[in-house]
Order: structure tokens, then sequence, then C-alpha cells
């Protein structure tokens, strides 16, 4: 058959007569068929219940007869109106009954010639055909064989013929191309029909880009080479069946979808996921209609910022296979019409604002593959109709509200589940001990939920499962020793009450987390035993003992998570290899020197060796570290200066805590360079001297040196702790630079001074401690500070007054607002201020001097300079005589 890519055939509204082919049903790629209003008789053959493809059927108004075939694709098209106007059908969907309810004769091509065909007149037929083309063919071949002349004149004109054909096919060859290029030029060619093409255009235009930043590529007479747009290319009639706009800015009511879609009969996928449509999500389905509602598979509108409940009428759009409404902003509860989505095969609501239950006509989803309901607010219980989609391979509903209990009956046909996460629920699962699922998972999460204070058993049977989550569930127990069996690669048991050792445990693990537990023991061969290992987090358990020297051929190891447990001893010196990234080993017994090889893990971004015992200097190799973007040392017994590398090679460095320590010496300006920094915690050690005035100083860095690579870079400074050392001096003035201070620690030091009023600029200012120094004169008031109304922020200053403190100031003068000139002319550089004086004196004992030494000195300079006075005098004099006179006179 050559017909069998045929998808759609349409002969209504003629004159056609006889009865419908019986082979028709191989025509096995037909979407419509539509015969209606025609004169066709007889019966309907029962071939078209193989077009298994068929999804609309007209046959209205004809004169065919006889019961309407059952069975297969047929029972799908349960419209009466498409045999409607055949006065003679009989059987379902029309409410005519047959005689006898005669079922209709299962298709067969030798049954319906018997019915239909003329037997006799067949065979008289194929008699005289044969007859005849014996009688030619023997009479033919006698010529030629017997009639030399006969033969002779055959064959010459059998050449000339064949070329005449030749030369005939070849000129007919090369018109008929010329003909089929100039019909693609004039038609064809725009790849498109034309007026999709001008809706899109329109469309297009509608938007707001003046700048045709939004889809630039479209432009030009071939819509099908466009961005986002995919051509129908099986029929040849080049209509666009899929339109991807997602991530264009496009800001539209919701109105606008169903008006988009109104006409678009061959558009099967429309995405326009990450936009910012609005509106009611209700209006996009409530106005959908006609084809569009009929034809339309594949439906994205996630990422966008709809509101209001979805609709009832959701099962307009019939055909829908795919429909992705992911944190769109909907609520209200899912409707019941759900499940009239027969070919649904992927709903994808996360992310909303949906309540309620899952309706219980969610199992009539026979085809659903996945379900993903996750992060919204459904509650009550799981409807045992779940257990009826079996064909379901993923099935989300985490981080909802749901109760009740699973158990065995919410399985029972889901034999294709990989993938279940049922994660933070208030959910109670109950299985047998000897239930064995018919599903193999690859992924499992069941985390915050109640498991029975055990892993469940059932597990044991799952050989495919790779991911699994079983944290915070309460289970209280030793690891079991069937683990080691599965092929895990990822597996998390963090938050429960497990104790014990840890097993053997699947080799191909390359995360493992028991943070949290009761651990006692981490063994010494872990590098044998997890070779492939790249996280491990052990933080929060009961481990005693040294450190393994094995953690360090753990070549794949790039976080290492060993935090509040008992370790003591030294930290091993063999890191020089390692690709660690995040190295936590705080709040252990840990002491000696930090190893210099730490400095060799050249990936290292996340160091924590905080509240330990460690003693010596923070080691020089850790300024190869240059990734370093945590570094926090503080709480052991380390000593020294504060090394001055920490600016030049710690680029990225945003966290700094060196507090509780022995540090001495001063803090080296090069911290103040530190461009990425946002935390400084150097509080409660032996530092001397004072604030480096390059904190904050931005514009005076620029104007002394005339380096922009010297400009100062704590602008994104969040946290300063000085606390608890010897620093005098004054409170730098230019601190208010710092906009992204959210606290700041300067208590228990030897700061002198007034408090600046550029403190009054941190308006992201929440935790103030200046108390314990020698400070004076009136606080400051407005903006931030006014908030920052606790007394103990400013304790221990005896000499200072004002609010918040009970002591007032003498006259009760206010403090002056905050302005940069003022807070200048108080707290500037007095050196600028020495400067100036110095060229202001200088230069007016230059010119005095000079001026008096010419008279001293030059004879003619004297008696011109005399000469000139007198004469100013006398000219001065006269003038004045004039006016004098004149103002008496009137």
């Amino acid at each position: 058959m050559v017909l069998r890519n045929l998808r759609g055939l349409n002969l209504s509204h003629n004159s056609l007569g006889r009865e419908i082919p019986s082979k028709i049903g191989d025509l096995t790629s037909l979407e419509s068929l539509d015969l209606s209003n025609n004169n066709l008789v007889r019966r309907i053959p029962n071939s078209p219940s193989n077009l298994y493809c068929l999804s609309h059927l007209n046959l209205f108004n004809n004169n065919l007869s006889g019961p309407i075939p059952t069975g297969s694709q047929l029972q799908t098209l349960e419209e009466p109106s498409s045999y409607e106007g055949n006065p003679q059908l009989c059987g379902a969907p029309l409410p005519k009954r047959c005689p006898s309810h005669e079922p209709p004769k299962d298709s067969n091509t030798e049954d319906d010639a018997a019915d239909d065909g003329d037997s006799m007149d067949k065979l008289w037929f194929c008699v005289f055909v044969v007859g005849g083309f014996g009688i030619g063919f023997w009479g033919f071949v006698g010529f030629l064989v017997f009639k030399r002349s006969f033969r002779q004149a055959y064959f010459h004109c059998t050449d000339e013929m064949g070329s005449k054909i030749l030369l005939a096919g070849a000129l007919f060859a090369q018109r008929f191309s010329e003909l089929w290029s100039s019909c693609v030029a004039k038609n064809t060619s725009i790849g498109c029909i034309a007026v999709e093409r001008k809706a899109l255009l329109k469309f297009k235009s509608s938007l707001d880009d003046p700048s045709n930043i939004t889809l630039p590529s479209w432009r030009g007479i071939d819509c099908c080479t466009w961005e986002g747009i995919t051509c129908d290319e099986i029929t040849g009639l080049r209509k666009f069946v899929d339109l991807n706009l997602e991530s264009n800015n496009l800001d539209h009511a919701s109105d606008w979808i169903s008006e988009f879609l109104s006409g678009k009969c061959h558009l099967e996928s429309l995405s326009l996921q990450n936009n910012s449509f609005h509106g009611k999500i209700s209006r996009v389905f409530k106005n959908i209609s006609g084809c569009s509602s009929q034809n339309l598979l594949n439906l994205n509108m996630g990422y966008n910022n709809f509101d209001g409940d979805l609709p009832s009428e959701l099962d307009k759009v019939k055909k829908i296979t795919n429909l992705d409404l992911s944190r769109s902003n909907i609520s209200g509860q899912i409707p019941e019409s759900l499940g009239n989505l027969s070919f649904l095969r992927g709903l994808i609501m996360r992310d909303n604002k949906l309540v309620g239950p899952i309706p219980s006509s969610i199992g009539k989803l026979k085809v659903l593959w996945v379900l993903d309901l996750s992060s919204n607010r459904l509650s009550g219980e799981i409807p045992i109709s779940f257990g009826q989609l079996s064909n379901l391979e993923s099935l989300d509903i985490s981080h909802n509200s749901f109760n009740g209990t699973i158990s065995e009956v919410h399985f029972v046909n889901l034999s294709k589940l990989e993938k279940l996460y049922l994660s933070n629920n208030l959910i109670n699962f109950k299985f047998g001990c000897s239930w064995v699922p018919s599903f193999q998972l690859t992924e499992l999460n069941m985390a915050s939920s109640n498991v029975g204070g055990q892993i469940p058993r059932w597990l044991q049977s799952q050989m495919a499962l790779s991911q699994l989550d079983l944290s915070n569930c309460n289970i209280s127990e030793t690891l079991p020793k069937w683990l080691g069996n599965m092929n895990l690669v990822e597996l998390d048991l963090s938050k429960n009450h497990i104790y014990g050792t840890i097993p053997n445990l699947s080799s191909s693990l390359t995360s493992l987390d028991l943070s949290d537990n009761i651990i006692n023991h981490l063994p010494s061969n872990i590098d044998l035993l997890l070779p492939y290992l790249e996280y491990l987090l052990l933080a929060r358990n009961s481990i005693n003992g040294s450190l393994p020297d094995s953690l360090c051929n753990m070549s794949d190891l790039t976080l290492l998570v060993l935090s509040m447990n008992g370790f003591s001893g030294y930290l091993p010196d063999c890191w020089q290899d390692s690709y660690l990234s995040y190295l936590d080993l705080s709040s252990n017994e840990l002491s000696g020197i930090i190893p210099e090889s730490i400095g060799a893990a050249r990936y290292l971004s996340w160091l924590h060796l905080n509240n330990n015992t460690f003693t010596g200097q923070i080691p020089s190799t850790l300024q190869n570290s240059t990734y370093l973007e945590v570094l926090d040392v503080g709480e052991n017994m380390l000593s020294g200066r504060i090394p001055e590398w920490i600016r030049h090679n710690m680029l990225d460095l945003k966290i700094l805590r060196l507090r509780s320590n022995q540090f001495q010496g001063v803090i080296p300006h090069t911290l103040c360079q530190a461009s990425q920094l946002q935390v400084l915690d150097i509080g409660n050690n032996n530092l001397t001297g004072y604030i480096p005035r390059c904190v904050g100083n931005f514009s005076g860095m620029i104007e002394k040196n005339h380096l922009r690579t010297r400009v100062v870079f704590l602008r994104n400074l969040r946290g300063l702790n000085l606390s608890h050392n010897f620093l005098d001096r004054e409170i730098p003035s230019k601190i208010g630079e710092l906009t992204s201070l959210e606290s700041l620690d300067l208590s228990n030091n030897n700061l002198v001074g007034r408090i600046p009023n550029s403190l009054s600029n941190l308006y992201l200012l929440s935790r103030l401690n200046l108390s314990n120094n020698n400070l004076s004169g009136a606080i400051p008031t407005g903006n931030q500070l006014q908030t920052l109304d606790d007394p103990s922020i400013y304790d221990g200053n005896p000499q200072l007054c004002g609010a918040p403190l009970l002591k007032r100031c003498p006259g009760n003068k206010p403090t002056k607002d905050f302005n940069p000139e003022n807070d200048a002319a108080d707290d500037g550089d007095s050196r600028d201020k020495i400067l100036f004086s110095a060229f202001v004196v200088g230069g007016f004992g230059t010119g005095f001097w000079g001026f008096v030494g010419l008279l001293v000195f030059k004879r003619s300079f004297r008696q011109a300079y005399y000469r000139f006075v007198e004469e100013m005098g006398s000219k001065i004099l006269l003038a004045a005589a004039l006016f004098a006179r004149r103002f008496s006179g009137n």
C-alpha cells in the first residue's frame, strides 16, 4: 500500500457512492477519517478497528446500514454524532439496538466479498480475461516465430520507440524539474503556511522589544527554521506543530494563551516555561476550544506567575499527554476531572500552593509515567487508587502534609516504578516483613518519615537501587550487613539513632552521610572498603581515637566532615596528593601543629580546624591554596603573627576566623585588600597597635597612591570582630564605608577618641559592641544607631555621654547630624591638616620677606614704590575732597 503514511483523509460533502472499501483498515497511520455527507451504502467494514491511531471519525449523513463494528480502537470513539444520518445503522454508540443483537462480523476479505460481491459476474469476468490474454499472447508469439518480416519490423519499431521514449522522458524530467523549482520558489520555499507565518510575526510585533532581543531569529520567509519552531515534515504541509517560547520574558495575561491557541489546529506542543505570564490559571483551560483542544499533546506553563485555582474543566484538553505547571503560583485543590485525561503520561505540578487531597480519580490515568506533586500543601491520605497506575515509573509527593498509612496495596500494580520520593510528610509505612515488591527501584527518598524504627527489610530485594535516603526516620539499630550486598551509589542515613560500627558497605558508594548518629568507630582501612567515595559525612557521632592515615589515600574524596566527635592525636601529614575541597575537623581533641601538607591540597576551598588544641603557627604552605574561601582556625592555641600573605594569594577568601588564639603583633594592613572578605573575626588574641585606617578608607587610598590596584575592597565585609585585644587609638572615621556590615565588635580594647558619626551609615548593622574601651564624647544619634538602644553596647567607657546612656552630655548640646564634611573636619587625617598649614605659612613668609627684602636692598625699587604710594595718596585725598564738597552742596 502506498498510502500507509496517510494521517488524514477527508472525502466529505461529495456524491460518492458504493461501499466503504474493506481494506481501509490497512491505512495504519490514519488519525482522522471524514466520509460524511456522501451516498455511501451497505455495512461499515470491521477493518477500521485496526486503525489504532484513529482519533476522529465522521460517517454522518450517508446510507450505511447494519450494525456498527465494535472492538479495539472503535470502542474509544463513543460520539453518536459520528454515525447519525444513517437510518439503517444500529448498535452502540447509537441508541438503536440491532435485531436479535446480532454482533458484527469479524473483518474477513472473503466474507465481505461473499456478502457484497456478485460471484457469477466475477467468474465470467475471469474467464473472458484469461481467454483473451491467451489468444492474444500466443498469436503474437506465433507471428514472431513464423513470420520473419514481422519479426524484423517489430524489433526495428522497438528500437525506434525506445529511443523516442527515453528522449521524451529526459525532456519531461527536465521540464518537470523546472516547473517544480518554480512552484517551490513561489509557494513551498516559505517553509510554512503564509497565514501561520503572519500570525507568528504579528505575535512578535506585539512584544515590547524595540531592540529585537526577544526571538531575534524570527525573520525571513522560512519560519520552519526559526528558533523554537518545529514543522510537520511528514505530510509536506509544513505547518508548525511545536512552538517553544521558553525564557523570553513574555508578560501576558492568561487569556492570551487560549486566544493564541485558537485556530492552531496542527499545534501539538506549546512550551511557555520561565516567562512572566499572569492572571487566573483557570482562564487558560476554560477558553480552550475547537481543534486546539483536540490536538494539543504537550503543554508546559511552568515557572510563571499565574494565580487562582485549577479549573474543573481541566479535561478540555482531551488528548494532552504531558502537562507541566510547576512553580506557577497556582492554588486550590486538584479537580476530579484530572482523571478524565486518559492520554496523560506526564503530570508535573511541583512547587505550588495546592491544598487538599489527591483525587481518587487519579487511578484512571492508566498510561501515566511521571507524577510530581512535590513541595505543595497537599494533605489527607494517599488514595488506594495509586495502585492502579500500572505504567507509573516516577512518583514524587515529597514535602507536603500527607498523613495516614501507606502499605502494599498502594503498590499492587506498580511493577514499572523506578523512582519514589515520599520524604517530609506525616506518613506511616506499614509493610509486611515478607513483602517483596513487584518493582525494582533505582532511587528512593523516604526522609523524615516513620518507617518503623528499622531500615525496611523489603529493601533487600531492590538490587537496582543506587540512591537511598532514610535520614531523620527515627531508625534505632546497627547497620544491617545486607546493605553491603546492594549496589548503592549514594546513601544518606543521617539524623537517626544508628549505633555501632560501619560494616562493609557497597564498594560503589560515592556519597555516605551518617552524621548525627551514635557511630563509635571509623575503619582504619576505609580507603579499601570505599575506594570511590567522594563525600564522607560523619559529624556529630561518638567516634574516638586517631584519624586514620588511609583518609589521605582516598583519591576521589572531595568532602570530608568529621566535626564534633572525639578524635585525638595529631593531624596526619599526608595531604599532598589530596583533591579535597571541603575539610571540617572542628570540635574534636586534635593537637600538635597543623601539617605543612595541608597547603598542598590545591583545590581546598573550606578549611575548618576550629575548637581543637592545635599549636604553632598557621602553615605558610596555605598561601598555595588559592581557591580558599573559608579559613577557620579559631579556638586553638596558635601563636605568632597574623600572616601578611593572606591577602596576596587568597583572592576568594570570604571568611577569616582566627579568634581565641595567642596571635601577637599588629593587624596587617594587607587584610584590608582581601577583596571578597565578608567575615573577619580575630577577637580574643594578644594583638596590639591600632585599627588600620585603611578599614573603609577608599578615597584616601586612591588619592595618596594613585593606583587603582591599591583601592581597599572591604565593602563586602559583613562581620568584623576585633574584641579582646590591646588595640588603641581612635576608631577610623571611614568605617561607615563598610556598607554591608551587619556585626561590629570592638569591645575590650584600649580605643580612644570619639565614636565617628559615619557609623550611622551602616544601615544593615544589627549588632554593635564598643564596651570596655576609653571612648569619650557624645554618642552619635540618627539613622541606624537609633535602633541600637541597648546601653550595654557602650558600657565601660566612663567619658561617653548621651542616649542610650543615662549620663547627659554637658549643656545638653545635641550631637551633630552626620555630615561627611563635618566628620572629615572632626576626625580627618591630621597629616593633611599639617601639610596644608605648612604650605599656607610658608607661602606667606616667602611673599612677605621677599617684599621687605626688595625695599631694603633695591634702591630703585624703593624709590619707585614710595613715588607710587605718594601719587596714590594724593589721588585718594583729592577724590575724597571732591566727594565731600559735592555731598555738602546737596
